[in-house]
């Protein structure tokens, strides 16, 4: 049994049509629409991805009071980021090792 990527299992969480390049290695996200940009990189390091899972998984930022940034989805508490980047992309670390 392979496992899926955190990056791959969010694209089939969020329901997004994945195309897998030449390699295999690569996978692109083709949205419903002609302008560009046509196909992307599907990686929760992108923004763009990230704002669909966070919309998806209802992942909320806030300003932790010690410094950082926290990011929590329902009972899930991550660690503190620096950025909200950080703390986003460790929140949905922690959904998808919970659903391994």
């Amino acid at each position: 049994m392979t496992t899926k990527t955190v990056d791959e299992w969010t694209a089939e969480q969020c329901g997004f049509c994945i195309m897998t390049g030449l390699d295999d290695k690569e996978y692109f996200y083709r949205p419903n629409t002609t302008e560009p940009p046509y196909d992307f990189e599907w990686t929760i390091k992108d923004p763009r991805c990230r704002e669909i899972v966070r919309e998806h998984f209802k992942i909320d930022t806030r300003e932790y009071y010690a410094g950082g940034w926290q990011s929590i989805a329902e009972d899930i508490h991550p660690p503190i980021g620096k950025t909200i980047a950080e703390a986003e992309i460790a929140c949905i670390q922690v959904i998808y090792e919970a659903s391994q």
